[in-house]
C-alpha cells in the first residue's frame, strides 16, 4: 500500500478487516502509526516497489510507475486508486511483458463515482448502488480474460472497453 492518506488509509482499514496482511509506506512519517494500528510492515518510500507482495496499490501520488522502477517490483499484479499511476502509457506494457497485471486506475476506483451516480443522479437505494459497484469486480474479470485472450494489455483492453460504451452511450442520446 502506498500512501496512507484518506482513501489509502480507508482501503488499508478495509483490507485488514478481511485478513490481509500488509506492507506500507507513506511520505509523511507520521503515517507510520496508521500502519502500526494495522500491524503491517512498514517500509522506506523509496523500498516499497521493490518489497516481496502479491499486489502493489498505490493510494497516493500519481505516476509512481517508470520505465525504470518496473524492474524493481516483486508482484503479481498492480490495483488501486491513485489517479494516473504511469509515469508513461508505455509502463502498460513494460508491466504486460512482465507478466504483472495491471488493472487501470480508473477502473479500479470507479465505485466512488458510480455509487454517486446511481444515488445521486438515479435515486437509487443503498442496495442498488452497491450492486453496481460490485458489478465492477465482473468488469475487471471481462477485461483481464479480453486482455489475456487478445494478447493486449489491461490498459489497451480497458480503453477499447470506455470507447465502446461511450459509443453506445453516445448512440443512445442521439437515437432519443
Amino acid at each position: 500500500m502506498i500512501g496512507l492518506g484518506r482513501v489509502g488509509a480507508g482501503l488499508a482499514r478495509l483490507l485488514t478487516a478481511e485478513g490481509a496482511a500488509l506492507t506500507v509506506t507513506d511520505i509523511d512519517p507520521d503515517k507510520r502509526r496508521i500502519g502500526e494500528e494495522l500491524g503491517a510492515v512498514w517500509r522506506a518510500p523509496d523500498e516499497i516497489l521493490a518489497a516481496d507482495v502479491d499486489i502493489v496499490v498505490p493510494s497516493a501520488l500519481g505516476s509512481v510507475l517508470t520505465g525504470q522502477n518496473v524492474a524493481e517490483l516483486r508482484c503479481r499484479a498492480v490495483v488501486g486508486p491513485a489517479n494516473n499511476q504511469l509515469a508513461t502509457p508505455e509502463v502498460a506494457d513494460l508491466l504486460h511483458h512482465r507478466g504483472i497485471i495491471w488493472v487501470p486506475d480508473y477502473v479500479a476506483s470507479a465505485g466512488g463515482v458510480i455509487n454517486a451516480i446511481s444515488t445521486e443522479l438515479h435515486h437509487a437505494g443503498a442496495d442498488a448502488a452497491d450492486a453496481r459497484v460490485r458489478a465492477i469486480e465482473e468488469t475487471v474479470n471481462d477485461l483481464l480474460e479480453t486482455a489475456h485472450r487478445l494478447g493486449r494489455t489491461p490498459a489497451q483492453a480497458a480503453d477499447e472497453l470506455a470507447t465502446r460504451r461511450l459509443g453506445a452511450a453516445s448512440g443512445l442520446r442521439r437515437g432519443a
